[in-house]
């Protein structure tokens, strides 16, 4: 009998890892409802349940899935059966990652499986929000629209992620032209003055002394500061692995005056526009409960799910519990109360997703707008410092006697 590792929830919201034995995944995700577990993801015959989170990262990546979604959906949506539809993506598509999965989901469909169920032995790979959606489609007989409401989440995703690196490529890069010149006049410039300074033998200004010194300690001592800063990654990382640090880092993040409000509205955005869009594809409440706390990064707003899903199971309304939580703004939970009012929970919690991706767009836009002139400015008075305290040890230079 084979063996399965798995994760999935509990009935407490937790999400639990473990192995199972069972004679296939039918009878796997059986035992395990049996048990009150909702499985997410699953993987037969790996040598470490841990394989199956690492697996998972050195799969497809959010742009390939990105990919396979719009693509199959434009396919069905034409027309196209299932089984020719992964045909075609699998010759148009030019990563052999993608094309080698296609061929095996096709390969599942074309031995009697369904386009969910092949999908869904491959969920690392694939996510376990695309395993769910594609079901869902299948039991309604809606699978276009539903990828169609997927990849139209995927694509907002994928904008918000890439407007938030492009925004900040431009400050990345003049901080790190600032760094290297700063470097490159401690390493190289100043000790060829200092050469001639020791030379002529005149008596330098103090700022040019220190310059000299922090330039001699810079050259010799270089490979210290990177060690150091290398450590200070690993032990924030390091600190970080504990539960408790994690959640206190987080908690700290949020409150953070500039970085805490776009975090929020990041983490807030992705969990309301997957909400929303499993609610909308007929994805039962607590099961999309269950899906979203995988999506949702920082472990406050994770825990606040948690708590949240299993008062849900008592019958408790989504929108009081929110509330309870005290980490979602009030007009969150607003739109949450009107969508449950309305029968529209759905519906509103992608409105709300739209309206916070905007948000963090704005709030993104101006905090760069302060933080690059602020660069600027401090860069400027670093390297113009310098370059002030060696003209003074130059001009001192004329009052050498030859």
């Amino acid at each position: 009998m084979p063996k399965f590792f798995f994760e999935g929830v509990d009935s407490r919201g937790r999400r639990v890892q473990g192995a199972e034995d069972a004679k296939d995944q039918t009878a796997l995700l059986v035992a395990l409802q049996a048990k009150g577990i909702f499985v997410t993801r699953w993987k037969e015959g790996a040598e470490r349940t841990r394989r199956l989170l690492g697996e998972r990262r050195r799969g497809l990546n959010f742009s390939l899935r990105r990919e396979f979604i719009l693509e199959l959906g434009h396919l069905i949506r034409s027309g196209v059966p299932v089984d020719r539809s992964l045909r075609i993506l699998a010759d148009s598509t030019r990563s052999a990652a993608l094309r080698q999965a296609v061929l095996d989901i096709r390969d599942a469909v074309r031995s009697g499986l369904s386009l969910s169920e092949a999908v869904a032995r491959r969920a690392p790979e694939c996510g376990e929000l695309v395993v769910n959606m594609i079901r869902v489609g299948e039991v309604g007989g809606v699978l276009d629209e539903v990828l169609e409401k997927l990849g139209a989440f995927m694509t907002r995703s994928e904008e918000t992620r890439k407007f938030i690196l492009t925004s900040s490529l431009y400050p990345a890069l003049l901080l790190f032209m600032g760094v290297a010149s700063v470097a490159a006049i401690l390493g190289f410039v100043i000790p060829k003055f200092a050469v001639i300074f020791d030379e002529l033998g005149p008596k330098v200004p103090w700022a040019t002394a220190w310059l000299i010194g922090v330039s001699e300690a810079f050259r010799r001592f270089w490979w210290l500061g990177g060690l150091l800063i290398a450590l200070g990654v690993w032990g924030v990382w390091a600190f970080a692995r504990n539960p408790k640090n994690r959640a206190l880092l987080d908690r700290q993040l949020l409150k953070a005056p500039v970085v805490g409000p776009l975090v929020s509205g990041v983490e807030l955005g992705r969990l309301a526009r997957t909400l929303g869009t499993l609610l909308v594809s007929g994805v039962p409440l607590l099961k999309s409960l269950a899906i979203v706390q995988g999506v949702v990064r920082n472990s406050v707003l994770r825990q606040a799910l948690t708590v949240i899903y299993q008062k849900v199971q008592q019958g408790k309304p989504l929108s009081a519990l929110m509330r309870e939580a005290d980490v979602f703004p009030a007009r969150v939970v607003h739109m949450a109360a009107i969508g449950e009012e309305t029968g529209h929970l759905g519906e509103m919690l992608l409105s709300v997703a739209d309206d916070l991706d905007r948000e963090v767009q704005t709030r993104t836009r101006a905090a760069l707008a302060l933080l690059e002139p602020v660069i600027i400015v401090f860069m400027g008075v670093l390297i113009g410092g310098m370059v002030i305290s060696m003209l003074l040890a130059v001009m001192g230079l004329q009052e050498v006697s030859f």
